[in-house]
């Protein structure tokens, strides 16, 4: 099969490590993605991603690239408006493609976030390399993440909370796209928060790589003007897309429109937390034993082999909680958190939702139930 004239330029410009114009890389991808040969196609997709990063992407190479996604998909972020009762709605995701596997962390401090009072729509996806992704986790328990938009800003405004799984914003994108690629790339950089159907007020944006920057002026191409982009790492190559429980997390805001500054912070540090590691909030086997360790937290369980992943759970729904109004900074929310979460709020929270989604609440039940810790 013939490579068209578009897309062998931009591969023997990437392979030489040249840039890459805006025209160029859009005209690459109207003719990558319609392609019928799936091994071709990939393979395509992949050197033209991943040979952005092995150079490193810039803000105009990637810009170009979600355009011409949300053009072959006719796609518009943020169509919908949902009713927020003057609460602020706030976005949270996350890349994955984490440097460590872990048990579904955001999802968990969403649903403690939402059980607390704040307004949080949450674009899920369908897990490649990890056991279970966002989506699955939200799916396993019964809620029904494939709403459509009029109906999910409906279970945002009862519920404070609605899971939208990001594969249906784009369906045709990702019948060439899901599935096929286990790091962050090019596209990680801004497209995961954008295929969102609710618009949100502020978005907590969590990024599996360092250049939390790039992530933030990609954004800010796309209309975000109020957010928080953040990483975190214990080593300086395995990178998480949360608020960090062990290493430093690095932070970058947006405020009416305007970059802020790059920092780094130690939350477990400002918390007094004890020296968590890696091995303490990691993916364990199957979907199930995942979701019963969340579900058991967010019930109220408590005991040493949970200390850490219940902190870092609190660690992400405080800033779910600063970002919303609800608490006047990251240790008041902890210490919000904290309280909630002993009391069962979050499970309950969980089965409101499985409820007014249409799905059975009883599955949360069995989970809960008969799943090991």
């Amino acid at each position: 099969m013939q490579i068209q004239k578009n897309t062998h330029e931009t591969i023997v410009r990437l392979s030489a490590g040249r840039s890459v114009s805006k025209g160029l890389l859009k005209k690459s991808m109207k003719e990558i993605l319609p392609m019928k040969e799936d091994t071709i196609r990939t393979a395509l997709l992949s050197g033209l991603l991943n040979g952005l990063m092995t150079r490193g992407p810039t803000k105009n190479e990637i810009t170009p690239l979600i355009e011409s996604i949300f053009e072959y998909c006719e796609y518009q972020p943020f169509s919908t408006k949902s009713e927020s009762h003057g609460k602020k709605i706030i976005g949270v995701m996350g890349s994955g493609k984490k440097g460590h596997k872990t048990l579904n962390i955001s999802s968990a401090s969403s649903v403690l976030a939402a059980g607390i009072g704040s307004l949080v729509v949450k674009p899920v996806s369908s897990s490649t390399s990890s056991v279970t992704g966002s989506s699955d986790f939200f799916e396993i328990c019964g809620v029904n993440t494939c709403l459509e938009p009029k109906e999910a800003a409906d279970v945002l405004s009862q519920v404070g909370l609605v899971p939208l799984k990001i594969e249906n914003a784009v369906k045709k994108f990702d019948d060439a796209y899901g599935g096929r690629f286990f790091a962050p790339h090019a596209l990680s950089f801004g497209l995961p928060p954008l295929l969102c159907s609710i618009r949100y007020d502020f978005l907590l944006y969590g990024l599996a790589h360092p250049n939390i920057q790039l992530s933030a002026e990609v954004l800010r191409h796309f209309g975000v003007e109020n957010a928080l982009i953040y990483s975190s790492t214990n080593d300086g190559v395995h990178y998480l897309d949360e608020m960090g429980v062990f290493g430093s997390t690095g932070i970058i805001g947006i405020r009416n429109g305007r970059l802020g500054r790059f920092r780094y912070v130690e939350p477990a540090v400002l918390l007094n937390l004890p020296r968590y590691t890696p091995k303490d909030i990691k993916q364990r086997k199957t979907p199930v034993e995942n979701i019963s360790i969340i579900l058991s937290i967010l019930a109220g369980k408590t005991g040493k082999c949970l200390d850490a992943i219940e902190n870092i759970i609190c660690i992400n729904a405080a800033n779910i909680l600063y970002a919303a109004g609800n608490a006047k900074d990251l240790k008041d929310g902890f210490e919000l958190s904290k309280k909630a979460i002993r009391s069962g709020i979050g499970f309950e929270k969980m089965r409101e939702l499985v409820q007014a989604s249409g799905g059975d609440d009883q599955i949360t039940e069995k989970i809960l139930k008969g799943g090991a810790v």
